[in-house]
């Protein structure tokens, strides 16, 4: 069982202010075009619905994704990278917080359910993968060598899963969204 400390506390404390802030600043600014999303947008669903070649948009995924989670292995490594991890778990609740405010602002109730299919399930896959990286990061010091490969090794074969979701799933359920709309 893992024992949540001071270091894992900051944080979840960081992700909730930026949720906070995130609410806040997309209130308050919200009929400013900075923060019209695209995803939302008809052109999106044009191109969302030409998707035939799940294969090709894997392999896409996977090189785009490739970098972020070289970065973030490479990362999780390094002295730097709980600081680093704190600014990203703000920006993650700030960013995932705008979005949520602004598809319920654009779409109603159903912007909940629109912001889902945008995110699910590849982001589940990705978001269990950092949160095993910043806690990785964090105890790093006390994990055998043995033991620090394998949960690498179990980190990549999650963010494999969320890019399995992404190509497969994801397009399904943006189309389904659309017809809801």
């Amino acid at each position: 069982m893992i024992r949540i400390r001071n270091k894992e506390m900051v944080l979840i404390g960081l992700f909730l202010i930026g949720i906070v802030l995130g609410t806040v600043i997309a209130i308050l600014f919200a009929s400013m075009s900075v923060f019209e999303m695209k995803i939302y947008h008809s052109e999106i669903e044009d191109q969302i619905q030409a998707i035939t070649d799940l294969w090709g948009l894997f392999f896409y995924i996977v090189q785009s994704r490739f970098w972020e989670l070289t970065a973030c292995i490479l990362l999780s490594m390094t002295v730097i990278a709980y600081p680093v991890f704190c600014v990203l778990s703000g920006y993650s609740g700030f960013c995932m917080a705008c979005m949520i405010v602004i598809a319920t602002m654009t779409y109603g109730i159903k912007g909940i359910f629109a912001f889902l299919a945008v995110i699910l399930p590849h982001y589940l896959f990705y978001g269990i993968g950092v949160v095993l990286l910043m806690l990785q990061s964090c105890q790093r010091q006390q994990l055998p060598f043995r033991y620090a490969v394998q949960s690498y090794i179990i980190i990549i074969g999650i963010f494999l899963l969320g890019m399995l979701s992404e190509a497969w799933c994801n397009p399904w359920l943006l189309q389904l969204m659309y017809k809801q709309l």
